[in-house]
């Protein structure tokens, strides 16, 4: 897994052994490690002002970590079972993890808490997204199912490609 940072000269990856790493692209110097994940890290998501990661893990956890001080700040439980997917939404004020549980979880980034879980699959949810806004997620599921998501509500807004053929709020 590998992710760019705001400023265009780092990049963050994830690997199987757990650890994220950080990297000067100009050198592809290594410039550090975060450990703490006991399994394999899914995937990775940047905050937008690049100060913050959260990674998903196989271990069932939900990491946030402080990029400048390369340190784990949080561990984010809330899934039963792997977690597969992470975002931050625009602002950076929250973040989405999707599971093998079938949930998304919206959790509040400055307090570390459970904002909201949503129900969003009988299967596994492999990958979630916030909108350019803001106000919507996206859940794709290991039941071929994309849905989208009213982040203030828990509503489900509707599923790309079913009812009617007008315009639609994930697009």
């Amino acid at each position: 897994v590998v992710r760019f940072l705001p400023d265009g000269k780092t990049l963050l990856t994830a690997a199987r052994d757990g650890a994220l790493r950080l990297w000067r692209i100009s050198d592809g110097s290594q410039l550090g490690e975060m450990t703490g994940h006991s399994w394999v890290v899914a995937q990775v998501a940047v905050s937008p002002s690049g100060r913050i990661a959260i990674s998903a893990s196989t271990d069932a956890t939900v990491r946030l970590w402080d990029l400048a001080d390369q340190r784990e700040i949080a561990v984010l439980k809330g899934h039963e079972g792997p977690v597969y997917g992470v975002d931050f939404s625009p602002d950076g004020k929250y973040a989405i993890s999707g599971g093998r549980d079938g949930t998304m979880v919206v959790w509040d980034v400055a307090s570390r808490a459970q904002h909201r879980v949503i129900q969003t699959h009988v299967k596994p949810v492999w990958a979630v997204a916030f909108s350019r806004d803001g106000r919507f997620a996206l859940s794709a599921g290991s039941d071929g199912a994309i849905r989208v998501w009213h982040i203030a509500t828990g509503d489900r807004i509707g599923i790309p490609g079913e009812g009617d053929s007008g315009p639609k709020p994930w697009l």
